[in-house]
């Protein structure tokens, strides 16, 4: 499938067969699974387990030995991909996630919508101080 003939009834994140390996440790052995719009899930196991790298290759921060990952049928690891692009629609939280100690609450929620998706400072401070509340 491609991202052309992707639609809504096709999961949104698809799996199949990803290997990841750092060196001789293989991290991801065979996952497979698929995401519909929607659904809500959750990836559970003990520290070093792969659920970290599993969220890093779908966002294109790692690449993978095997298999493939799409987003709304466009295949993660994709050469031609724009990462950029990819990372506005598939956000993640970081383990040890930590505010810039130098902005307030507010100007750290801001930041990604005006830095990254240059949204008017006016609509993003509007979403922010709702989102903060």
């Amino acid at each position: 499938m491609t991202q052309a003939n992707w639609t809504a009834t096709d999961p949104i994140v698809s799996k199949k067969d990803v290997r990841k390996s750092f060196g001789a440790l293989e991290v991801l052995k065979g996952v497979s699974m698929d995401i519909m719009k929607g659904e809500v899930i959750c990836i559970i196991g003990p520290s070093g387990s792969g659920k970290s790298t599993l969220i890093r290759c779908i966002n294109a921060l790692n690449d993978i030995q095997q298999g493939y990952i799409t987003i709304e049928g466009q295949e993660v690891h994709d050469a031609k991909l724009d990462k950029l692009e990819l990372r506005k629609k598939v956000g993640m939280v970081f383990q040890q996630y930590n505010l810039f100690p130098h902005k307030t609450a507010l100007e750290n929620v801001m930041m990604a919508p005006l830095k990254v998706l240059k949204q008017p400072k006016a609509e993003v401070e509007t979403r922010a101080r709702a989102l903060i509340k």
